[in-house]
């Protein structure tokens, strides 16, 4: 152990160790971040490396790897439109990705099954099994309105909010892994057996909770279960009382 100490205060020690670690320390506190409007400006950027959290704001390709930069963990295509290309577009180092102008049909696998946080702004066609890889636990649908099917949603997947969904929802539809549910728009009447039981948070302020009929069957459908109901909590204890 000794021995160990003395070479890691004699490295420590070394004034031009010390420097070069503290410049790179800096280096990625300033350039954590970046927005980029071209390829060129992001294969031009002094620091790419550096870049942990990336908003590509362009609509240009990226059709060879390393455009992205293995540094990156967080992505956000905000007007990219274009094929993603399986292990080139977007590298695996990306755990946190977001699209927000994506209307162009993604098909399976081509998203990295390194994601394990969704948010998909504008995407609106029929979820197919495999588009959301297995490794998503946050997802986020914002224009998305088409009927659900098994295994559309990924039993990886323990946070769900959609904000234009309006479709029944089957029993057994929804993954047993589903722990927070937001909906923003649902008005569909509610089956025993739609919400899993593992749910212990369901939000929604959609038009749904203006329909008594409904929120009865919704409550019995899911009241053994749900510990927090949002903006119904507070109806939800009134009926229960």
């Amino acid at each position: 152990m000794d021995r160990l100490e003395n070479l890691f205060f004699s490295v420590w020690r070394n004034c031009f160790l010390n420097k070069e670690i503290f410049r790179h320390l800096q280096l990625y506190r300033l350039n954590k971040r970046a927005s980029v409007s071209s390829i060129d400006e992001l294969m031009n950027h002094k620091y790419r490396d550096y870049i942990s959290i990336l908003c590509y704001n362009s609509s240009q390709i990226l059709d060879r790897v390393g455009m992205i930069p293995f540094s990156v963990t967080s992505l956000y295509l905000n007007s990219y439109n274009e094929d993603i290309i399986p292990g080139v577009s977007i590298p695996s180092s990306v755990t946190k990705l977001s699209m927000h102008c994506r209307t162009e049909i993604i098909g399976p696998f081509q998203i990295p099954s390194s994601v394990t946080e969704l948010s998909l702004h504008s995407y609106n066609h029929p979820l197919v099994n495999n588009v959301i890889p297995n490794s998503v636990r946050k997802l986020y649908l914002g224009a998305y309105n088409h009927p659900l099917h098994p295994n559309n949603i990924p039993s990886s997947v323990t946070d769900l909010e959609m904000f234009s969904f309006n479709q029944p929802i089957l029993p057994n539809v929804l993954p047993n892994s589903l722990l927070r549910i937001k909906l923003w728009a649902f008005s569909k009447p509610l089956k025993e057996g739609s919400i899993p039981n593992t749910v212990i948070e369901f939000d929604s302020v959609g038009p749904m909770y203006e329909q008594p009929l409904w929120l009865k069957l919704f409550l019995g459908s899911i009241h053994r279960c749900i510990k927090t109901f949002g903006y119904l909590k507070s109806i939800y204890n009134y009926l229960k009382s």
